[in-house]
């Protein structure tokens, strides 16, 4: 991308990093990794800190190597049946770096990464970036309907 003001890399290559993408992750989903909610920021972002076996998660970092978003290939999300996998799950960018494509640099990223461990497909599950996807080359399998809204779940064919 012309103009690109980041980088992504693993998340393994920077630990460093592993607070910061904790924070985001909370602040993206307060209601799952906020005080009373059921997830773990830190352990989560800790364990996408590795390249051997998924999860694998990747950061985009901005000029002054300061984090602007994350992504992780991981094992089953929402919406998984048994035959599906691996997910791009916890895709997120700093709100003030919104529509910088980053969140579409991770997704190509995180599809690299599917391609280079051996996956033919990758999934994914959203309720608010079913464009980006569908840009991304993600079709639609099928909608869930929850107390959130309606998600979508969807399979990218890799080459």
């Amino acid at each position: 991308m012309a103009g690109r003001t980041y980088t992504t890399c693993l998340l393994a290559e920077r630990r460093d990093l592993i607070g910061a993408c904790a924070a985001l992750l909370e602040t993206t989903w307060p209601d799952h990794y906020g005080p009373t909610g059921p997830g773990f920021a830190t352990k989560d972002a800790t364990d996408r800190a590795q390249t051997e076996r998924l999860p694998i998660g990747l950061v985009a970092i901005d000029q002054t190597d300061t984090l602007v978003g994350t992504g992780t290939l991981s094992g089953p999300s929402y919406g998984a049946q048994s035959d599906e996998a691996p997910w791009i799950t916890g895709l997120c960018v700093v709100e003030h770096m919104h529509g910088h494509g980053i969140a579409s640099q991770l997704v190509q990223d995180l599809c690299r990464v599917a391609t280079s461990t051996g996956h033919r497909q990758v999934f994914a599950t959203t309720s608010q970036a079913l464009g980006l996807m569908q840009r991304a080359g993600f079709a639609e399998l099928r909608q869930l309907n929850d107390d959130h809204g309606t998600w979508h779940v969807l399979r990218k064919t890799l080459s």
